[in-house]
Order: C-alpha cells, then structure tokens, then sequence
C-alpha cells in the first residue's frame, strides 16, 4: 500500500486537473474577459448590447430594472423623467415620449440619470454618471458642467437658497453660478475609525484598484494568464485525441505532436510563474458574492498603507445622498455607512443620526423631504417614513414601526425610485416597475421608442457575468452557487497543477 501511495496521489492530481479543467473552462474565459470589461468601464462605455439577445430577466416591462428613478415638472403639461433610460420627455395629456438625451454621452452608461434639479436661477440641472449638465432650451440640448476633482460622476444635487451643492461619491461642491465650485472639506464624523470593510478591501484587491492604475493592468494580466491557460489546457485535452485519429487514418503526426509540446511549454510556465497571483485572485472573488459574502461583510480592517484605500478624506467613495431637514436647520447626508447630519455651512461637526430606517447594502435610492422633519426613506431593505428628530421609523406600506435598522438586505418591496404622475405619487420597484398604478389615467406603459434606445451596457452585461446572474434563468436560486463552486473548482484544477508540475521537475533534477 505504502509504495503505491505515491502513484494514487499523481493519480488524484492528474484527475483532478483534467476533468474538473474541462468542467470549469468555459466559466474561467467569462470570468476573465468580462473582469478585463468591468476594470475599464470608461473605455467599454459606449458599447452596449440588445436587451433582445439577453435572458428574459433582463427585459424592460413596466419601467422596472431602474428604468426610472424619478421625475421633474418641467411644464404644467410636460414631465421630464429620468433613470437607467436616460432622461425623456412625455406629453402628459398624449402620453407621447420624446428624447431629453441630447447633448449628454452616446452610450447608454454615460446617460444614466440619478437627479434632474431646477436652482434658483431655473437653470435644470441634471446628474448622471457622466457629469453634470445643464439645459439649454434653444437648441434643446445638454451642456456640460466641469466640476472640480478627478470623478465627474454625480450622485446628488440639493438647491438650499442660492446655492447648488453638488455630491460624487467623494467630494461635495457648492456653487452659485454654475462657473466657480467650493470643494467642502467636510469634518471627520464623531467616532470615525481608520478602517474599511473587508468587504471593499477584497472587492479592490480583486481588481487591482488597491493599488491604482498599475494594479489594475496587473489583474487584467491575470485575466490575460487565465484565458491563455484555459485554452491552452483545451488544447491539451483534445490534442491527444486528434493525434491519434491522425496517425490512424494518415499514418504522420509530426506537426501536431510539435503543437501539442509547445502548447504543453506554454501551459505549465504561465501557470507555474503566476500561481499564487491566480490563487489569490480566485479565492478574493470567491468571497465577493454570496453565500461567502455573508460572514465577512459586517467584518471591518485595518487600511492597508500606502494603497488607494489609504486616503485623507474620510468620505472617499462614502457619500449617496443628501437632503436639507426643514426641522432640524442641518443637512442629512446618507453615506454608505449610514446617515449623518451637518450644519447647512457644512463647517460643523458630523454627527451620525441615533436612530436610522433600514437601507440596503445596495444603498439608498429614495431620500425626500414630504414634510418639515418628515422623510421617505427607499432602498431594497423597502419604504420608510422617518422622522429624525423623534427617532420614529415607520414602514410605509404597513404603517407599523420599525425598532431596528437592520432590515433585510433585500425585500418584497425593492425600491428604485419615485414619480409623481397626475396628483399621485407612483413607487417604482426594481423588479415589479411601477406599484399601483393611477386606474383612471395610468402611467404610459414602456414605448418602443424608449425600449430600442436603451440596450444593456456592456459593462453592465459584463458585471452579470461576472456574478453569475446571468444564469438565473437556468439555474433558479441555486445561482447563487455558482461562484463559490466554480471558485473551489478553480482551486482544484490550480493546486493539482503545481503538484504535477512539482513532482516532474523534482524528477526532473533527480
């Protein structure tokens, strides 16, 4: 038994490394061709594809998937809507839809919306992930804004007297021209702790970002490697089998035997000289997703120095939403580390609010004022009205209180925006559209029009592949295990290679 064991573990290893390789080949070119889309959005983002030719879950019917996310009054007769679809015009009295989308970015990604705002000046103002712009009514047209700072992706605008403020997910500006910006350095909030999730710190290191823009060439390297040795390993798998058909029938295999070993050389040096990189970049995705992401995502660390994450700015990539509190004279501000409160000078102290509605760790997508002190509250968590100064946290669809924040991450009620449409207000849900619709004179259903403008980004189809979602509609909720399983395959098939690999060479030498 002693003297065979050495023989049955090369066994395990070669099975482990082909049949499994051949199982998770195809999963590992996805992996890697769509992480080289989603490290370079800004290149990528004016390619899209037709929702036609994706899965039915990702067709647009009754305005779900984001499609909208909220409206602005432009004319007594005119609403101007806006979301994922970009920004449109409808003739309330028609129901007639026309494209707002002039002047803001060809592809479907640079349009999407997150506000549409009037200042002071009745300028509109609109938001979305390109930058900020203004419109021009003669010609009908969107003109950018330049603001300060690297990121021109705009997630909020507030009008407080003659002042804009404008939020990224870093920074917030104040102007009163639309010319000259003031960068508010906003204070350290009370308790604050130099750390970050594990959660982004794996989510960066998985990318690269960690470590700039080197480190996200380096990932794409690796996603480069990965392809190489998944079709490399393809290649090994089928040759032998094509050889041996050849020599049957033709009698010579010399060209494809020199194929075969050059395709062997390839394989084992890419694998050798780069597997702990791959190890490391298979097991930080592994946890980016569910069910893994579950223990690790309350988990908070240390930041690493000298990495992107090791930053002055205590909001960097923190800050979503904000509102003023008539009540209170003090501005929220929702972050991803839940609300605060701030002085309207924006000079004071930061202090979290004691008592917060649950909010999604996908974020807050409704944050309005209904009353002086009263707010609607809307994530994927549900609706809430709140009022910050009694603490009062009441679900807005059952009208009873909630005692705690921490709601689930994702309810019957997946809130994605609001409209206001003929008196009524409509509640969009990410995955049902638009919630009890006006009966007399109903919001006009999607039209044509809309849909043929509005593919699916390509980055945006390659985040779900990526994540899997994209097999959903095959897999139903076991999903959700398609990441871990296909990680712990990976592994499999990278570790079994470096033992054969090993014991040739130690062979080898010896």
């Amino acid at each position: 038994m002693k003297k065979n064991a050495p023989g049955n573990k090369k066994r395990i290893a070669r099975w482990l490394h082909k049949w499994p390789a051949v199982v998770v080949a195809a999963a590992i070119l996805l992996f890697a061709i769509s992480g080289i889309i989603l490290n370079h959005r800004n290149l990528f983002s004016e390619l899209a594809i037709d929702r036609s030719l994706l899965p039915p879950g990702y067709q647009y019917q009754n305005w779900n998937l984001g499609a909208l996310r909220g409206a602005h009054q432009l004319t007594d007769s005119t609403l101007m809507v806006y979301g994922n679809v970009g920004i449109w015009k409808i003739n309330q009295s028609t129901g007639r839809f026309s494209s707002a989308n002039n002047g803001l970015p060809s592809g479907i990604d640079g349009r999407k919306t997150e506000i549409v705002l009037e200042n002071s000046n009745k300028v509109l103002l609109a938001g979305t992930f390109s930058g900020l712009y203004r419109y021009d009514t003669t010609p009908a047209s969107w003109i950018p804004v330049k603001i300060p700072g690297r990121s021109q992706r705009v997630v909020d605008l507030m009008q407080l007297g003659d002042s804009t403020y404008v939020m990224t997910r870093s920074e917030l500006y104040v102007t009163t021209d639309l010319q000259n910006f003031s960068e508010v350095v906003l204070k350290t909030p009370e308790g604050y702790q130099h750390k970050e999730s594990l959660f982004t710190t794996l989510w960066m290191l998985h990318s690269g970002e960690l470590f700039g823009i080197v480190g996200q060439l380096f990932a794409d390297l690796l996603g480069i490697v990965f392809i190489v040795l998944a079709l490399t390993g393809i290649a090994l798998f089928l040759f032998p089998r094509i050889i041996k058909r050849k020599v049957k029938r033709a009698g010579g295999s010399s060209s494809l035997v020199q194929q075969y070993k050059a395709h062997r050389k390839w394989h084992n040096k890419t694998g050798w000289y780069s597997l702990i990189f791959l190890i490391v970049m298979t097991m930080s995705g592994m946890f980016l997703r569910p069910p893994l992401l579950i223990p690790i995502a309350p988990v908070e660390v240390g930041i690493i120095p000298f990495t992107t994450l090791d930053s002055p700015n205590p909001w960097r990539d923190k800050l979503r939403r904000m509102v003023y509190n008539q009540q209170s004279g003090k501005i929220l501000l929702y972050t991803s580390d839940g609300f605060y409160n701030v002085s309207p000078t924006l000079d004071g102290n930061v202090k979290q609010e004691p008592v917060q509605p649950p909010v999604s760790v996908m974020g807050c997508n409704v944050l309005l004022s209904l009353n002086p002190g009263v707010f609607l509250v809307g994530s994927f968590s549900g609706l809430y009205l709140w009022i910050p100064t009694s603490g009062i946290v009441v679900d807005a669809f059952t009208n009873q209180p909630v005692a705690s924040r921490n709601g689930a991450p994702i309810s019957d009620k997946m809130i994605q925006g609001l409209v206001k449409w003929n008196n009524h207000t409509l509640i969009l849900d990410y995955r049902a559209g638009i919630i009890d619709n006006v009966n007399d004179k109903p919001f006009p259903s999607m039209p044509g029009v809309v849909e043929e403008a509005s593919p699916m980004s390509l980055w945006n189809a390659a985040l779900e592949v990526h994540t899997g979602r994209i097999f959903e509609h095959l897999l139903g909720p076991f999903y959700i295990l398609y990441i871990p399983l296909m990680g712990l395959t990976t592994l499999a098939v990278l570790v079994s290679g470096f033992v054969l690999l090993l014991r040739r060479r130690r062979k080898e030498k010896s």
